[in-house]
């Protein structure tokens, strides 16, 4: 379980315990408004209230995280959704500036967007086969193959 929170910070949990793993991660320098997990369990996307996106890689033992996150630069705006794509190899965010980008998580390149919802978008999602990919305003939903 990951957590993000108006302080800044990320912490993970494990879920058998209770118990956070390892220290807070601090990157952010502004509020933690939005965190996801990859598919794979080996990578976490967290989106700040400035429009910034980290991405941070998770050992596999749980217990040793790396501290140095991928930065990824585009939104001028709050981010309001992220998710991983079914393959772990990108994801997406969706952002109060109006706009949704879709990213890659090795490179931090920007593979498409912005693409323009005309209000803020408040969520994004994709379909379980990755081929689809959603996101919402307050008035709508817009769907991409």
């Amino acid at each position: 379980l990951i957590t993000g929170s108006l302080d800044k910070s990320l912490r993970v949990w494990d879920l058998d315990t209770g118990k956070q793993v390892g220290e807070p991660l601090l990157d952010h320098n502004a509020a933690v408004q939005k965190v996801a997990a990859s598919p794979d369990g080996r990578w976490i996307v967290s989106g700040g209230g400035n429009g910034s996106i980290l991405v941070w890689e998770v050992a596999t033992d749980k217990t040793d995280l790396k501290r140095v996150p991928i930065s990824f630069k585009g939104h001028e705006g709050g981010i309001w959704g992220v998710v991983f794509a079914p393959d772990s190899e990108t994801f997406a965010s969706a952002s109060a500036d109006q706009t949704v980008y879709v990213w890659k998580r090795k490179t931090g390149k920007i593979v498409l967007g912005p693409l323009n919802m005309g209000s803020a978008a408040y969520s994004v999602s994709y379909s379980p086969d990755g081929k689809k990919l959603a996101a919402g305003t307050i008035n709508r939903t817009i769907i991409w193959n």
